[in-house]
């Protein structure tokens, strides 16, 4: 069997550079302006609360849980 060392490989692809998106054409940037970062998808607001609440009380629990054994 071989030895471990407790030494990573390299991970040179990970930080490596990305190449930037082109910036969009000026007459692109002025109609967006206006506009701003408004989102007027609500089907997913309350499923999306309900996912909270519901990590919400397993963290509760988890923490109770723990409490016990100390």
């Amino acid at each position: 069997m071989r030895k471990r060392s407790g030494r990573l490989a390299p991970m040179d692809d990970v930080f490596a550079a990305r190449k930037r998106q082109a910036v969009p054409h000026e007459f692109v940037l002025e109609a967006l302006g206006p506009l701003g970062p408004v989102t007027r998808d609500t089907t997913v607001a309350l499923p999306a609360a309900l996912v909270s609440l519901l990590c919400l009380g397993l963290n509760i629990g988890l923490l109770r849980y723990l409490v016990r054994f100390e």
